[in-house]
């Protein structure tokens, strides 16, 4: 069972550090945006389905959110999927805010910075709440 582990371990490591250097190379060759949107657009359509299928997902009170200027959106968080089911749901691009520790976590990290996530410190983090403060003065959608 050991030798099991070791081996599941090292694809761990092995793909976040893939997922990781992905990020750093979409961003140093300035073609982010675009991936991102490809990425979003694949799991959008995916996910939605497998959560109106296997979840019997049924969105109410979308019609709320304005269609255009900052809005904040606080998720009641009860559950890991409650930030994609909160994507999902809305039709706006939606930026998230994590905690630090969430993209600290190997495959998970890289993964949610693709999805527009963006860390806070829990323990206090002015310049996170300054930044975050900004996206919604240019009118983002901020959960």
């Amino acid at each position: 069972m050991t030798h099991f582990i070791k081996i599941m371990m090292l694809i761990i490591k092995l793909m976040d550090a893939a997922l990781r250097l992905f990020n750093k190379a979409i961003t140093l060759l300035h073609i982010r945006p675009i991936v991102v949107l490809v990425i979003r657009a694949l799991t959008r359509v995916i996910l939605t389905a497998f959560h109106l299928i296997y979840n019997r997902m049924t969105v109410r009170g979308h019609h709320h959110i304005p269609k255009k200027g900052g809005v904040l959106l606080a998720a009641n968080h009860q559950s890991y999927l409650d930030p994609t089911l909160v994507g999902l749901s809305v039709w706006r691009k939606v930026i998230f805010i994590s905690k630090k520790e969430n993209h600290e976590t190997p495959i998970l990290g890289p993964l949610i910075e693709l999805g527009d996530s963006h860390p806070i410190n829990r323990s206090g983090d002015n310049d996170a709440l300054d930044f975050f403060s900004d996206l919604l003065k240019q009118g983002h959608l901020v959960v």
